[in-house]
């Protein structure tokens, strides 16, 4: 029990000072960090499979402004993400000229999230920070290992549907 008034303030303090700091863990950009494109690349074809709008037809990725990502996926084309075959991976620092069935988001995440909605097609990330502002999937590291988030809300906008599998493994956003 605390015998003075400094007592009760300085625990007071260290109250709020708690609250503060746990309230920041709700967050994924406070103890996320991007991980290295190789292995977004990689966790992107092992995660496609819940996707299950691809189904098992040929698919093709749009990177917008992430060219180490790109690069990566370039390499996986022909690759297999359950029954659905990557044929293509185009990057630009744009959105695509064509149809694609995937937005990879590395940046301006309106024109990326508003192209997903407007089309129907799965918004991904490798930024966890973007999860927040609209992208659907994203990959990130928590304390050295992958974090898989899904924010549910943009993933109604864009239309996707989800094997309820990958519930198990990511960290949902509202």
């Amino acid at each position: 029990m605390c015998s003075t008034s400094q007592e009760k303030i300085d625990l007071t303090r260290k109250a709020i000072f708690l609250i503060f700091a746990f309230s920041l863990l709700g967050s994924p950009s406070v103890l996320a960090d991007s991980a290295p494109a190789s292995l977004q690349a990689a966790l992107i074809l092992k995660l496609l499979p819940f996707y299950t709008n691809l189904g098992n037809k040929e698919f093709k990725i749009h990177v917008i402004g992430a060219p180490d990502v790109a690069k990566n996926l370039k390499g996986m084309v022909g690759n297999m993400a359950g029954k659905a075959k990557l044929v293509e991976v185009t990057q630009s620092d744009g959105l695509p000229s064509g149809s694609v069935d995937v937005v990879y988001v590395g940046k301006d995440v309106a024109a990326g999230t508003q192209y997903s909605k407007e089309n129907g097609v799965l918004s991904i990330t490798g930024n966890p920070d973007l999860i927040e502002q609209g992208v659907t999937l994203g990959i990130g590291l928590e304390n050295k290992k992958p974090k898989i988030y899904l924010n549910l809300k943009s993933s109604k906008a864009e239309g996707v549907d989800w094997n309820p599998a990958i519930l198990k493994l990511a960290k949902t956003i509202q």
